[in-house]
């Protein structure tokens, strides 16, 4: 399985490469060290929302192409330990459910699948 984080930077790294850019180019572009771009290639490096945008707009793309596919089968992209912190908390994980159901349907209907 693949780390949410390392399917991004793959995505970043084709993308950068595409564009005939080096690393340092995109580090000077977004104000960040080649270091940490070599990171984020990796995947090693988290990046926050504004990162995105700036990678993506560094880079002519819209940010949501540097995004795992939506298509991508949930199995194959696990979500970092420190990102699922309500699974330790019940009553997190009940708000969370009602929100964006279980069943699957009515993604628009508050979660109860009406």
């Amino acid at each position: 399985m693949r780390h949410l984080y390392e399917d991004f930077g793959l995505r970043l790294r084709d993308a950068r490469r595409k564009a005939g850019m080096t690393q340092a180019a995109l580090a000077a572009r977004v104000g960040v060290s080649r270091t940490s771009v070599t990171n984020i290639e990796r995947g090693s490096q988290h990046i926050s929302l504004h990162m995105l945008f700036a990678l993506a707009l560094a880079l002519g793309l819209k940010p949501a192409q540097l995004l795992p596919s939506e298509t991508t089968p949930e199995e194959d992209v696990t979500v970092p330990r420190e990102l699922r912190v309500w699974e330790s908390d019940e009553k997190a994980m009940e708000w969370m459910r009602a929100i964006v159901g279980t069943t699957g349907q009515g993604k628009n209907d508050g979660g109860r699948g009406e």
